[in-house]
């Protein structure tokens, strides 16, 4: 046996050794009871997340909404973005959306998505002020030049999200692309 067929002889044990780790690993795992911390039974989310939670639980929602959009309904788009916005925010993200997205987006016929592919709470400040990062793609799911089942992505962010309490709801106050 050459000292090559040896190596992959030997990888392949590893491999197997490893994989049968892991299947009995699991295997042998207790169960989590459905009261335990761990699951989310009676939990919240937010509760889960610590200070801050609701907010991040806020943000996370709302900037899938502001970067994404469908050409064909770009009013319906801007409408669902800006209720998730405190009133000055909508009026100033409305002008960079007039600007900036509607040339672009009828341009190329273009829907976009947004996903959120990781979050966290920067800093709170005293229960209704929290600041968010968010990683977030932007992908142009349809639009001119791209094949039927086909996707680019516009751009991989990473994006601070300013989310204030006004009266009990949590509202995005400023989104800036890092």
């Amino acid at each position: 046996m050459g000292p090559l067929r040896r190596r992959v002889v030997v990888l392949l044990a590893l491999v197997l050794a490893g994989s049968g780790l892991t299947v009995a690993l699991a295997l042998t795992r207790p169960d989590v009871a459905p009261s335990a911390p761990d699951s989310r039974g009676d939990y919240e989310v937010a509760d889960l997340l610590g200070p801050g939670g609701d907010g991040l639980e806020a943000a996370v929602a709302a900037v899938p909404l502001a970067f994404g959009y469908d050409h064909a309904d770009l009013t319906g788009s801007l409408r669902a973005a800006s209720e998730t916005m405190t009133p000055a925010y909508a009026a100033r993200f409305a002008r960079v959306f007039g600007r900036e997205v509607r040339p672009f987006a009828r341009e190329r016929e273009a829907v976009t998505e947004a996903r959120v592919r990781g979050a966290g709470v920067v800093r709170t400040g005293g229960g209704e002020d929290v600041v968010c990062l968010l990683y977030v793609d932007q992908v142009l799911v349809s639009g001119r030049g791209l094949a039927a089942g086909e996707s680019e992505v516009l751009g991989r962010n990473r994006v601070l999200v300013d989310v204030v309490l006004t009266d009990g709801v949590w509202k995005v106050d400023d989104i800036q692309v890092l």
